[in-house]
């Protein structure tokens, strides 16, 4: 009987906080344990995942568990470093390679690496050169995760001339447009990509009013929006590829004057049922939760040749 090992981390010790609640495990081990497999839940911790691989035997992993920090301890991991050790302990995991999670998570080398391949990012915009008539810009962590930290900035925001000395923020050009996400998951049958239904994120309050996802300012409801579909689906794809991903993905867009503008690329996006916007996604293209759990189950297992998936 295969057996599959799902890990998690309790939000205090994650770098963002990423949510993984008990509703979310029970779901996704019923997904799972209906198809005969055995599902064993375990805790994320640097020091002692060795270990817990190695009682699980386990044929894939599922991981959710986003980094770990303990200041007590001096501990902080990131989500690229957890993968890493993970594929150190030689575990075949469900979702993004470690490189490609590193790759993603670095907005600023995504954007750069995706323009060599004809793929629009927002413009970076240098202090006192802005262009002729733009008032506005987004300012965002070069390495952030979930929408944390984006805020609209106009010329005198007094932390742009913080970003101005940081490699760790980015300034970059408002773009006047539809907000999209697209989740992408791996065909079990022959490993291609396949955009599902995008999701408008649409933002309370006056529709022509400028505004951005922020975790801090949680205005917004989601969408699913077919209408989009041709535009957004096979950048989306195109995308999945280049970067190296794996099994699921999340791609966020703004559809522009020009055309679809690439905000952010999420190697290993939320799986929440609720409010997850893969699952949002899925069940909008048909595919309910314990059907989405088990499609990235079938398309690792494919990948690694495991019988029963």
């Amino acid at each position: 009987m295969p057996r599959l090992l799902v890990l998690s981390v309790e939000p205090a010790k994650t770098p963002n906080q990423e949510w993984i609640d008990p509703y979310q495990k029970r779901l996704i081990e019923a997904a799972i344990t209906c198809q005969g497999w055995r599902v064993r839940s375990a805790d994320y911790h640097p020091s002692s995942i060795a270990a817990v691989v190695e009682a699980a035997s386990a044929d894939l992993v599922l991981n959710l568990a986003y980094g770990y920090e303990d200041r007590w301890q001096g501990i902080l991991e990131q989500q690229p470093e957890t993968a890493e050790r993970l594929e150190t302990l030689g575990c075949r995991c469900i979702g993004a390679p470690s490189a490609s999670q590193r790759l993603a998570q670095d907005k600023l080398r995504t954007a750069e690496f995706l323009a060599t391949h004809g793929i629009r990012s927002p413009r970076l915009l240098e202090p006192g050169r802005w262009p002729e008539g733009s008032d506005r810009a987004v300012l965002k962590p070069r390495y952030g995760a979930y929408h944390r930290g984006v805020r609209l900035v106009d010329r005198q925001d007094p932390q742009l001339a913080v970003a101005a000395t940081s490699e760790d923020w980015l300034v970059q050009e408002y773009i006047d447009g539809p907000e999209y996400t697209v989740a992408v998951l791996e065909r079990p049958e022959d490993g291609t990509p396949e955009a599902l239904s995008p999701v408008r994120i649409r933002f309370r309050g006056p529709s022509d009013a400028p505004a951005v996802m922020s975790w801090s300012d949680r205005r917004w409801l989601f969408t699913p929006d077919d209408s989009a579909q041709t535009v957004l689906g096979p950048v989306a794809e195109r995308i999945f590829d280049l970067l190296g991903f794996r099994d699921y993905a999340r791609i966020d867009f703004r559809l522009g004057p020009e055309g679809p503008v690439l905000l952010d690329a999420n190697a290993l996006p939320g799986l929440h049922p609720a409010m997850g916007l893969v699952a949002i996604a899925a069940n909008a293209s048909g595919l309910d939760y314990h059907r989405l759990i088990w499609r990235l189950v079938q398309s690792a297992g494919r990948r690694y040749g495991i019988a029963g998936a």
